[in-house]
């Protein structure tokens, strides 16, 4: 059983092809698509970020005529000879130099192909062309035909395309391979310079770049080597599955195309988190706690805002619900008060510190019985006109007004 590297793309035209053959000659495909081998293009340089997914594809089988055994193909070139074999036996070094003879007949042409059989009597190797096939077989050249071409064509489904004619962008997706290490150090440059965009706009750019500029692995190799530990070091339950994903793929070798986004963003993520742990570091230096714990102050209230309310009429039918504030006194102290007072209107009051707390870098002290010293004064609405009051200056209720007067008048003179 021979063992060959066949590239992704082309094994469902192998399984076709192997299934056709089967009918006409036994042949045994083993595939071990659990362990997959990446390979880049032949001739492609260190810093090539593409790869192609490959399949450890091994061959067993052989076709036999009588006594003769087919062993290989040999393609003739002016380096040399190009051999195709599915065959297990050791081919003799004499046929990887030899010219385009045929040993049956031993005439010399120019032959593109010649082929190799096994005699298992006289136990020889011969070099036949094709046009002596028959008359060396002694059968009709169908199935011998049929075996040759599948041969042929085996062993240039099995060859990886040189880099000159490889074009990663008319595989599909699903066969696209990029090298993990290469494309982290392209994705942090773009972010860095020009930011993260949503929906695939920063990868699309990535590969874009990726096909016409060349970026050395060691130019942000120790910004990514604290990304990585960053990762590492994350609890794996707290994360969502979304970022579990991108953990996994960051810390991959290779990636299809569809999981390149996962290692953008978590990249992304990695520069949020920066800049959220010095927005945290700023406020934890620029706020306070004030006071001790029991110590009785007021608060000259400058901002309140509802953080959220607590619903509690679960725990009874009169229960009232419970309003969280974060309030700021004229100092700039943050504090924390929960309670079912309304407090829109209030502009100072008298409470006491229950505890201290920390919520992204802001200190907050935490109150409890606030009581109310002082409100904002209320200003007075304006009077709304009365809808049946008249104005002396409008002429048309001065007529209505003459009007009953006259009638007035007359009633009286009857």
């Amino acid at each position: 059983m021979k063992t060959f590297l066949v590239p992704s793309y082309n094994m469902e035209k192998l399984y076709k092809l192997t299934k056709k053959m089967s009918k006409k000659t036994p042949v045994h495909l083993e595939v071990d698509e659990n362990k997959p081998v990446f390979v880049k293009p032949i001739g492609a340089p260190s810093e090539y970020p593409y790869k192609i997914k490959c399949y450890n594809v091994s061959v067993e089988g052989k076709f036999q005529v009588k006594d003769f055994e087919f062993v290989a193909t040999l393609e003739h070139k002016e380096t040399g000879n190009i051999i195709r074999t599915l065959s297990e036996k050791e081919l003799p070094l004499k046929f990887r130099t030899c010219g385009p003879k045929c040993e049956h007949c031993g005439k010399i042409r120019n032959r593109k192909d010649t082929y190799v059989f096994y005699n298992s009597i006289t136990q020889e190797y011969k070099q036949v062309g094709k046009n002596c096939l028959r008359d060396y077989l002694g059968t009709d050249l169908e199935e011998v035909t049929a075996y040759l071409a599948y041969i042929k064509s085996f062993q240039e489904l099995n060859e990886i395309p040189e880099i000159n004619s490889f074009e990663f962008g008319a595989l599909e997706k699903s066969n696209r391979f990029i090298n993990v290490e290469i494309f982290k150090t392209f994705v942090y440059d773009e972010i860095k310079s020009k930011g993260y965009c949503g929906q695939g706009k920063t990868v699309r750019a990535i590969f874009k770049r990726m096909d016409e500029e060349k970026l050395s692995n060691d130019k942000y190799k120790e910004p990514l080597q604290k990304i990585t530990e960053w990762i590492n070091s994350q609890e794996i339950l707290c994360w969502g599955t979304y970022m579990y994903n991108a953990k996994v793929a960051w810390n991959s070798n290779d990636i299809v195309y569809r999981d390149t986004a996962l290692i953008a963003s978590l990249i992304n993520v990695y520069f949020k988190n920066e800049q959220e742990i010095i927005r945290q570091n700023k406020l934890r230096d620029s706020t306070h706690h004030v006071g001790k714990v029991g110590d009785k102050i007021e608060i000259e209230i400058a901002s309140l805002k509802v953080l959220y309310i607590k619903d509690n009429s679960w725990k009874s039918y009169y229960a009232q619900s419970t309003i969280v504030y974060r309030i700021i006194d004229e100092n700039g102290n943050i504090f924390k008060y929960s309670s079912s007072k309304n407090l829109e209107n209030v502009k100072r009051i008298k409470a006491t510190i229950k505890g201290h707390s920390e919520y992204k870098g802001e200190k907050q002290t935490i109150i409890t019985r606030a009581k109310v010293l002082e409100t904002k004064a209320i200003e007075n609405e304006p009077e709304k006109q009365d809808v049946l009051s008249y104005s002396s200056n409008d002429e048309t209720v001065r007529s209505c007004d003459k009007a009953i007067d006259d009638f007035l008048k007359l009633c009286d003179e009857a």
